[in-house]
Formats: structure tokens, C-alpha cells, sequence
């Protein structure tokens, strides 16, 4: 029984993150920090892939 509350709880808040967009606001975040740094030091385009 706890198993499963715990397993209902967990879908609701994975359909609550899709919702709100917390992965697609992840991605872009990351892509605004984690660019800039590899970027500026080699002056060459870097392109970030996500599962």
C-alpha cells in the first residue's frame, strides 16, 4: 500500500513538472550558462545534446 502511494505521488509530480515546463526551462538554462564559459575560451561554437 505505501508502495503504491509513493508511486502515485511521484506521477503527480512528474505530470505537474511537465506542466509547468521545468525540463524545457532546465534545457534553456543550461544552454545560457554552460555555453558561454567553453565558448569564450575557445572561440568556437559548442552545442549541447540532451537525452
Amino acid at each position: 500500500m505505501v508502495e503504491d502511494i509513493y508511486k502515485l505521488a511521484e506521477k503527480k509530480i512528474f505530470d505537474n513538472a511537465n506542466q509547468m515546463n521545468v525540463l524545457g526551462m532546465a534545457r534553456q538554462d543550461a544552454q545560457l550558462k554552460f555555453k558561454r564559459l567553453p565558448e569564450g575560451i575557445s572561440s568556437k561554437t559548442v552545442v549541447l545534446n540532451f537525452r
